[in-house]
């Protein structure tokens, strides 16, 4: 397309120009492309931050610790470890249980009492 063709459809020029779409119509037009319609979905091949997004929106947040009860900042923690997109594969859990659940708060916890006693020593 040429730039006159480009300059003709910008603006007052566009056949769209002062137009407002019904409430109805924009709720259609938005339902064509909500989840796995939208040309844009990956489905299980969507990355690990995609997956957390998509959790914190559909998962509601409980107000305290699905792994101790306590009332803390929450972490959406996959159970599984293959970060697939089940909503039943994941829990809310405080820092302390999610690093317990993956392992981490445990190797924390023994390699800095290791790094304590090399320095001792």
């Amino acid at each position: 397309m040429s730039l006159k063709g480009k300059l003709a459809k910008s603006g007052k020029n566009n056949p769209m120009y002062g137009k407002h779409l019904s409430e109805k119509t924009r709720i259609l037009l938005r339902e064509q492309k909500l989840g796995e319609k939208n040309p844009a979905w990956k489905g299980n091949g969507a990355g690990y931050a995609s997956l957390h997004y998509w959790i914190n929106r559909y998962k509601p947040k409980p107000k305290k610790c699905e792994g101790c009860g306590k009332i803390k900042r929450l972490d959406a923690a996959n159970i599984s470890g293959k970060y697939l997109r089940d909503i039943k594969d994941y829990k809310w859990l405080c820092r302390k249980c999610h690093q317990k659940s993956d392992g981490r708060y445990k190797r924390l916890k023994f390699g800095c009492q290791g790094l304590k006693s090399n320095v001792i020593s």
